[in-house]
């Protein structure tokens, strides 16, 4: 059987659970601010809300959620779940260029009803993100190398331990997860709104099983402000 019940994990991957699926990435914040008194919101289809804003001229704070809800409660299959991270960064501008380095901290919650049976977890979330960058009044590109480190608390489930494997679920709260994500981010637009693609891959740097997203795409809108 092949379904996909967003069950966010606890990490800012944008993680999310399903019984395939244990860990789904989320979308890379990426500002490229070049001066003070700038901030940046975002949006798009996969439940994403971002805003990054420069209380300083070379300084960076950011704040990520990621909501998510597959199905009713009353359905045989039911998913949900929440991820909020907030970050730290310093930036550069040269001209259209832009460098920018931001370090953070998430947590959140999966829930999962799966015919009767649960799955619960709660965990945590670091991430590391520097990245490369054009800005442009009409469009903009960068290159994100996003790192991540995750750890899940002891879920709560009626799984069986044979569930668990064949799902690649058993003792997901054992290690700590870390992964790759590189991610490419492009917009185009004029001034203060552009529509944002972003295209990654999340790439899991542990040899314990575990069954995960490795696709990272995004379509949203974001709005620019303060900019000269």
């Amino acid at each position: 059987m092949m379904y996909k019940i967003t069950r966010f994990l606890v990490w800012g991957f944008l993680l999310l659970f399903s019984c395939k699926t244990a860990y789904v990435p989320n979308t890379v914040n990426v500002p490229l601010f070049d001066d003070a008194g700038q901030m940046r919101l975002m949006a798009d289809f996969n439940g994403n809300i971002q805003f990054a804003a420069s209380p300083g001229r070379n300084f960076g704070i950011m704040a990520n959620a990621l909501f998510r809800k597959d199905g009713e409660n009353t359905d045989d299959l039911f998913g949900k779940g929440y991820l909020v991270e907030a970050g730290l960064g310093g930036f550069k501008a040269s001209g259209p260029l832009r460098w920018e380095t931001f370090a953070g901290l998430g947590f959140g919650k999966t829930e999962t009803r799966d015919f009767g049976k649960k799955f619960e977890a709660k965990g945590a979330r670091f991430f590391f993100q520097p990245s490369v960058g054009f800005h442009h009044d009409i469009f903009e590109i960068a290159f994100t190398p996003r790192l991540v480190a995750g750890k899940f608390q002891k879920p709560e489930t009626t799984y069986t331990t044979q569930e668990l494997l064949d799902n690649r679920l058993y003792e997901i709260d054992e290690p700590v997860w870390f992964f790759a994500e590189p991610a490419i981010t492009g917009r185009i637009g004029y001034k203060w709104i552009k529509l944002q693609v972003q295209v990654g891959r999340s790439f899991k740097l542990n040899d314990k099983p575990l069954s995960f997203e490795k696709e990272m795409n995004s379509i949203g809108l974001i709005l620019d402000f303060g900019r000269r």
